[in-house]
């Protein structure tokens, strides 16, 4: 069934291969990417730190990015190129009754020495 509304027609977006090719590469020897925004990452890398409770917004004033941002930085923590770091969550309690505001923990992976 459709919808209401048609898509419009949309081409076919390049891949990677695209982009590997283009540099004279053959897909297994293109270099990884770089992340996308480290800035970011690093702000809320350095705040999420201390392993206290933050919901998104508070995570959004105290950096300045907006939480769609800091939600897809915390996601990226948990990866293992970005230090595979433990990311907790939880509903807020207010008042002794939970809330549908979730609240977000990060635990910093120790590494061990080589």
């Amino acid at each position: 069934m459709q919808g209401l509304y048609p898509l419009p027609f949309q081409e076919a977006i390049p891949t990677a291969s695209v982009s590997a090719s283009a540099a004279g590469k053959p897909i297994a020897e293109a270099e990884p990417r770089p992340a996308r925004f480290p800035k970011q990452l690093r702000n809320v890398q350095t705040l999420m730190a201390d392993g206290r409770w933050r919901s998104l917004q508070e995570v959004a004033d105290a950096t300045g990015w907006p939480p769609a941002s800091v939600s897809a930085r915390l996601r990226d923590l948990r990866k293992p190129g970005h230090g595979a770091h433990s990311v907790h969550v939880r509903r807020r309690m207010i008042g002794g009754h939970l809330t549908r505001l979730r609240e977000y923990r990060l635990a910093v992976r120790q590494v061990p020495n080589a």
